[in-house]
């Protein structure tokens, strides 16, 4: 499985893509070096990005703070900056989540 996960700047940047007005929020699964991600927000107004940070945040157990949409806020596909986050640490949490 390619990484989602690749060092930027003081930390890491994950490669997404959302899936809005799902029935639940889930982790689907890897593809490629993108992670798939259903949110049952709506894409309208924010909502579903801000669905999206506070998701990620509580899935990898980090504040809210430590997590910036940095490029992909009105599209599908979002690049997602974790801060001072180290890559390996979050592979491996993601690794743990995706075999629940």
């Amino acid at each position: 499985m390619e990484s989602p996960f690749r060092p930027y700047k003081s930390g890491s940047l994950l490669h997404l893509r959302v899936t809005p007005n799902a029935s639940r929020d889930s982790i689907e699964g890897c593809v490629e070096g993108v992670l798939r991600l259903k949110l049952r927000a709506i894409p309208a107004e924010g909502a579903a990005n801000a669905a999206c940070v506070r998701y990620l945040s509580k899935r990898f157990d980090l504040p809210k703070s430590r997590l910036e949409i940095v490029r992909g806020e009105k599209s599908r596909e979002k690049w997602i900056w974790f801060k001072e986050t180290d890559p390996s640490v979050l592979i491996q949490q993601l690794d743990k989540i995706l075999s629940e």
